[in-house]
């Protein structure tokens, strides 16, 4: 931002802290969730992101697997659409090494590192988030 970048910033503060994102000039948030489809394509074609930064995840409550999953899955898909429509140039996604496997084949994990293809609760979401984003990034 202090290079003059605008960032716009989804957060249902499940996980995150609202003292995390002190007002700034180019800074705009937006108190919601990304499995709200309308909220995340209406943000999308108003703001018209070029790069996307997607930090979402629902884990606070390992017994609550619906939220982990509106978050997770279906907020992930959002965005990856949402990017597509918009013709985002890039996404990042942060995510757990999960899509790498339990035991990774090298540590630290690199960008070559191959994704794990078995079952992993968690780890498919995630697979297939990272598998998009390495499409429209590439």
């Amino acid at each position: 931002m202090g290079e003059g970048n605008e960032v716009l910033v989804i957060d249902n503060y499940q996980t995150g802290r609202r003292d995390n994102l002190t007002p700034q000039k180019d800074l705009t948030i937006v108190e919601g969730t990304i499995a709200d489809s309308e909220l995340v394509n209406k943000i999308f074609n108003e703001f018209k992101p070029e790069i996307v930064v997607h930090a979402a995840a629902s884990y606070k409550d390992p017994e609550n697997w619906m939220e982990d999953a509106m978050t997770n899955v279906v907020g992930g898909i959002n965005i990856v659409k949402a990017s597509k429509q918009q013709q985002v140039k890039r996404i990042i996604y942060f995510q757990t090494a999960l899509c790498y496997g339990l035991k990774p084949l090298e540590q630290p994990i690199t960008l070559k590192h191959p994704l794990f293809s078995g079952i992993i609760p968690g780890a498919a979401v995630m697979l297939s988030v990272k598998q998009e984003e390495s499409n429209i990034s590439n």
